[in-house]
């Protein structure tokens, strides 16, 4: 997880995420995770932040890299 807010390293943001690696690819835990990272910027400060996730993923297997 790459963060560009300097103040906020990526590992703060990484332990609200609902997924890993390995995981079955889940629509509704990707939504969950964005939500609550916005939330979680949101707590400290950055009201108007733009999560843009990068997901890889595994077609075949429907898992994530």
């Amino acid at each position: 997880m790459v963060s560009n807010i300097e103040s906020v390293p990526g590992e703060t943001l990484y332990r609200t995420l609902h997924l890993k690696t390995g995981d079955r690819y889940d629509v509704r835990r990707i939504e969950e995770s964005l939500l609550d990272i916005t939330n979680k910027l949101g707590d400290l400060g950055y009201a108007f932040v733009n999560v843009v996730p990068n997901i890889k993923t595994n077609p075949k297997k429907q898992l994530l890299i």
